[in-house]
């Protein structure tokens, strides 16, 4: 389809009259231009007639100017200028552009603008000081540098309806909407004051929709000085009575209300005082403060975040209760190497999702994550382990002493279709790549397991190391254990290092080891163990790991204490671990 232009235009008649009187130091101008049968783009348009009324007076100097149509648009302008203080006052309307919706829409000011429905009123009025230095016959003569002098005392008054605005897979609608403004200006300090509302606003971004109601809009901006060097604050208020969004489906934006205090110094520093976001009806709330330059010989940010959600306000597919909060420090002198240090904080936090089974009680404690990454033009990479600096080695508590520092984690119950726990309680810290656990107390089919570990994650050379000890843990067969375990996993050999020493373990529970390793019982070593706890028990059980083997000791009791049971060497353990891994698949429901 192509797009109109100019030459569609056509009318069946024009008529212009004009009306001229004056000398050159005052002259008035009257025209009227009537339009018959326009035409555009084969549309038949009504009929038209423009008025313009002109008055100059150049020993003021002072200009009157007036435009009026039948159909569209008025304007009414009347400017002046007296002691070097420029008078204005304009009011002004547009409405019914469709007739022209084809050749504006080929600028691109314009491009996106739908001006077929567009209404638009504007009054300005007031006076402007520090821009005239000279006003008379031969001329007016501006200030050396207007944008730093300009003062004075205006108001201004938008109202819009029908405003549309559609590019690509980006859409904006406001049906009804007023801006107004107030600048004020005394020397070199000024003060513009404005406030927005609209009663609906409309948005779209691809197959997404946003819907907000009662938008309100209230802000200050004070600039000391040059627009480019000058001191500006910047105060701001606005609120969302409802918004109505499908990209987070069940979660509830409503009663929104974010406010933003910000300083900008003469040498470019934009100090954030405060910027906050609450979310009353999702029970969100965002706030953040620090400091940003942007300069050409300066790059740098250090900023503070806290992020505070109230669990019982989750989308509706959650089951919750009780607060979580994060706090973030993000610090860069270069804007290329970034050092965060966070704290994850929860108080009787219970998350649930029914449908999923799975559920994580009570949960309590302070987690301190501490990452560095690099940010280069072909994307973002985790520093892994290494110290960047001095001040990134030092300690969580020496580099963030306002977040006050706690490691400790406590868990009521733990339910997954993989697994279940109750209680947990550790110490968890996250330093760049590595987890880390220590003091750890974790409650498992009635008994319970202790100790420490540490995961490093390095992609598939990433490794756990932990050092655990079991008491009085069940199996599936309700048969007590006791061990203890000194081990190395490493992901991507799927192999194991270290030792482990079985103190108690069923007769069962073992024979389900056995079958775990050998399912079909074709080794003769272990087909000698399977005989020989028919006549006792087992008593103890020594294992060591080595370069992808296992070695395993068994010790039996009773009568079966008596039979001579030689080691068991070179156990693989790569499919060991396969079967093992396979067995924390969640399993499909059957029909």
């Amino acid at each position: 389809m192509n797009k109109a232009t100019l030459a569609d235009l056509r009318t069946r008649a024009l008529e212009l009259q004009l009306d001229s009187t004056g000398d050159r130091l005052r002259h008035q101008l009257r025209a009227e231009l009537r339009v018959q049968g326009l035409q555009y783009a084969g549309q038949q348009r009504a009929d038209d007639r423009v008025l313009l009324a002109l008055k100059v007076d150049r020993t003021k100097p002072a200009l009157e100017l007036s435009v009026k149509t039948d159909q569209r648009a008025a304007l009414d302008a009347k400017v002046a200028i007296v002691n070097r203080v420029l008078d204005y006052d304009v009011s002004g309307r547009i409405a019914d552009l469709s007739a022209f919706a084809g050749v504006l829409a080929q600028s691109r000011a314009l491009a996106g603008f739908d001006v077929s429905e567009l209404e638009l009123e504007l009054a300005a009025k007031g006076r402007v000081t520090g821009v005239v230095q000279r006003a008379d016959v031969r001329g007016i003569e501006l200030t050396a540098d207007p944008l730093r002098t300009i003062g004075g005392d205006s108001t201004i008054a938008i109202q819009s309806r029908n405003f549309r605005w559609a590019q690509g897979d980006v859409a904006v609608s406001v049906p009804a909407a007023t801006w107004n403004a107030t600048l004020r200006g005394d020397g070199e300090h000024r003060t513009v004051e404005s406030e927005a509302r609209a009663t609906e606003v409309q948005g779209a971004l691809g197959s997404e929709r946003v819907a907000m109601d009662d938008v309100h809009d209230h802000t200050v901006v004070t600039l000391t000085g040059g627009i480019k060097d000058g001191v500006v604050e910047h105060t701001q208020q606005v609120t969302i009575k409802r918004l109505q969004q499908h990209v987070a489906g069940g979660y509830a934006v409503g009663d929104v209300e974010g406010s933003l205090h910000a300083r900008r110094d003469a040498d470019g520093l934009i100090k954030i005082h405060e910027l906050r976001v609450d979310n009353r009806a999702g029970g969100t709330r965002l706030s953040l403060s620090g400091g940003v330059q942007l300069t050409r010989d300066e790059r740098r940010i250090s900023v503070r975040s806290l992020l505070e959600q109230d669990l019982s306000r989750l989308p509706s597919f959650f089951e919750g209760q009780g607060k979580l909060a994060m706090d973030v420090v993000l610090s860069s002198s270069d804007f290329r190497l970034f050092h965060s240090a966070a704290k994850l904080r929860l108080e009787g936090a219970t998350v649930r999702i029914p449908k999923e089974n799975i559920a994580i009680e009570s949960v309590d404690g302070d987690l301190p994550v501490v990452t560095d990454f690099l940010v280069a033009d072909d994307g973002v990479e985790l520093l892994r382990g290494a110290r960047i600096n001095p001040y990134a080695a030092q300690r969580f508590s020496d580099q963030h002493p306002a977040l006050g520092y706690r490691s400790f984690m406590s868990i009521g119950r733990v339910q997954t279709p993989w697994f279940s726990f109750a209680p947990f309680a550790a110490n968890l810290e996250i330093a760049r790549n590595i987890v880390s656990l220590s003091q750890v107390e974790l409650g498992a089919r009635n008994g319970t397991i202790t100790g420490s570990g540490m995961f490093e994650y390095n992609g598939l050379d990433s490794k756990i190391d932990a050092n655990l000890r079991a008491s009085g843990v069940e199996s599936s067969h309700g048969e007590p254990f006791d061990g203890n375990a000194a081990l190395t996993i490493g992901i991507r050999e799927r192999s194991i290092e270290g030792r482990a020493d079985i103190l108690r373990i069923g007769r069962r529970h073992l024979t389900d080891l056995l079958d775990l390793q050998d399912p079909l019982h074709a080794d003769a070593a272990l087909n000698q163990i399977r005989r020989a706890l028919r006549f006792g028990y087992p008593d103890r059980v020594k294992l060591s790991f080595q370069h992808g083997f296992a070695n395993a000791g068994v010790e039996l009791g009773g009568l079966a204490r008596l039979i001579k049971l030689n080691d068991i060497r070179g156990i693989p353990i790569g499919p060991l671990m396969e079967r093992m891994m396979s067995t924390l698949q969640p399993q499909e429901a059957t029909p």
